[in-house]
């Protein structure tokens, strides 16, 4: 309780609570009354007394009033209020805020009502007004003077009252009894004198007792006075814890409201996350659906593939099964010819368009492979003489080297004078026939060879490798095979 009083407390924001709270005691004289801090040690706020009178200084940032309120380093210095603070010796004042760094905006002058005054700004630029008026307490001092005048005052009149009511008392009943005794042999009794002096002396005790209860009655009130000093200053303190309490109070509702807002961003950032991650895994169910369905047409496809070639290899391979059981046959009309003396005929061409036509549209390049040039042609006797099968050609060749990628290892001699005509002494063209029917060479499009379009290319090389790799650079630079045959020959 405050018995009836009211009070006003300023409250000051500060970006540095405890910086501020000890400037001020060192500047203008305040002293520290309390400090209320937070589980993080930060202070909540600061009281500091200045006589009976108390001010809360708080801090400026994370509060609900931080956006309701400035400080005056955000609006140019200008302040909206400021405190005025009550001194005795306002030159020695003004001089201790100096010394303590305070800005004397208004040096010490008449404030034009019987006193003086000073400006000052402490160092967050908050405005302090000292004088040495005290403003609103001109009765109640002039009522605890009259109450201090008038003990003094009764105090000294006790003392008296006390001092004659003594005497009076001794008088009466020493004093007048002795002389009431002698004179009562001479004289007749003085009833009326003796009265009158009872009379006076119960007066004055009377009046001494009345003195003495207004005293104590006097002193009984100062001491009431005291306990509601005290009591003040407690509900001073209250009012401030329970400001303080109202301030957190803000604090924490404000800290909630931000809580929850952010709760409710974090709730539609998740459902956004959500939906995005349904979306996406639709997406991959529909793209994996696709690749499903595309990997299952790939592979139709490449099983289609792989039938036709199966087939065309068939048929190629049918091709030169045809074609090397007509060299045989040739070679034995040839043998039968030598032997009866017949001079042999060129042997006659695989009849290339019936061949064509009768292979798949995949396989027409594979069934085409036939020999069209002059060179490929059959030798003459002569050269037949001339490669006979003694020379390093012919025995690198017969028993050796296959006709055909699974004919036989014997050669006509025919075949064997055209493959060494002009290399009868190199191994070259055995090496380079024995490779492409070893399928180590690719035509463009298939590594089968056909005897007769390995002869065109092999006959009469002397460098197997070099005229391989020059068939094999042409081709991949998108040459045709007859072309590069043509090309390449005789390298």
């Amino acid at each position: 309780m405050n018995n009836g009083e009211r009070t006003i407390t300023p409250v000051l924001r500060y970006h540095d609570p405890k910086g501020a709270a000890e400037w001020l005691c060192r500047a203008l004289g305040f002293d520290h009354d309390h400090t209320s801090e937070g589980p993080d040690g930060q202070a909540q706020y600061i009281s500091l007394r200045f006589g009976d009178c108390f001010v809360l200084i708080c801090p400026a940032a994370n509060s609900v009033l931080h956006h309701l309120m400035v400080q005056p380093a955000e609006v140019g210095g200008a302040n909206t209020q400021m405190c005025y603070v009550t001194v005795q010796d306002l030159d020695a004042h003004s001089q201790r805020a100096r010394a303590a760094g305070a800005t004397i905006e208004l040096d010490p002058e008449d404030d034009g009502a019987g006193g003086r005054f000073y400006l000052c700004r402490d160092p967050e630029g908050h405005l302090w007004s000292i004088g040495t008026r005290t403003h609103g307490q001109q009765r109640a001092a002039a009522k605890s003077s009259e109450r201090s005048n008038t003990a003094r005052q009764l105090a000294p009149v006790a003392t008296v009252l006390l001092v004659l009511a003594g005497w009076l008392l001794y008088d009466t009943n020493y004093g007048t009894r002795s002389q009431t005794a002698e004179v009562e042999a001479s004289s007749p009794p003085a009833t009326s004198d003796l009265q009158l002096r009872e009379a006076v002396a119960d007066e004055l005790a009377r009046r001494i007792q009345a003195e003495m209860t207004t005293i104590e009655t006097a002193r009984k009130l100062e001491q009431e006075k005291t306990a509601g000093v005290r009591l003040k200053q407690e509900l001073q303190q209250v009012q401030a814890d329970l400001v303080q309490m109202r301030v957190a109070k803000i604090d924490a509702e404000g800290a909630l409201a931000d809580s929850r807002a952010a709760l409710d961003a974090a709730e539609h950032a998740l459902r956004a996350v959500t939906e995005a991650r349904d979306a996406a895994e639709r997406s991959s169910r529909a793209a994996a659906d696709a690749l499903a369905l595309e990997r299952a047409r790939t592979k139709a496809a490449q099983d289609s593939q792989a039938v036709v070639l199966s087939k065309a290899a068939q048929l190629e391979s049918a091709l030169v099964a045809e074609k090397e059981r007509r060299v045989k046959a040739e070679g034995e009309v040839t043998s039968l010819r030598e032997r009866i003396g017949i001079a042999q005929p060129p042997p006659p061409a695989i009849p290339q368009a019936t061949e064509t036509a009768s292979a798949p549209p995949e396989k027409r390049e594979t069934a085409s492979l036939v020999d069209s040039t002059a060179d490929a042609a059959a030798p003459l006797p002569a050269d037949a003489a001339k490669s006979g099968p003694t020379s390093p050609c012919a025995l690198a060749i017969q028993g050796k080297v296959p006709f055909g990628r699974k004919g036989p290892s014997a050669w006509d001699p025919a075949n064997v004078a055209r493959l060494c005509r002009n290399a009868e002494t190199s191994i070259e063209p055995a090496k380079c026939f024995d490779q492409l029917m070893r399928g180590q060479v690719d035509w463009g499009g298939s590594k089968v060879w056909m005897p007769s379009n390995a002869l065109a290319l092999c006959a009469g090389t002397r460098d197997a490798s070099q005229t391989l790799n020059c068939f094999v650079k042409l081709v991949s630079a998108d040459d045709t095979w007859r072309s590069a045959i043509t090309r390449c020959r005789f390298k």
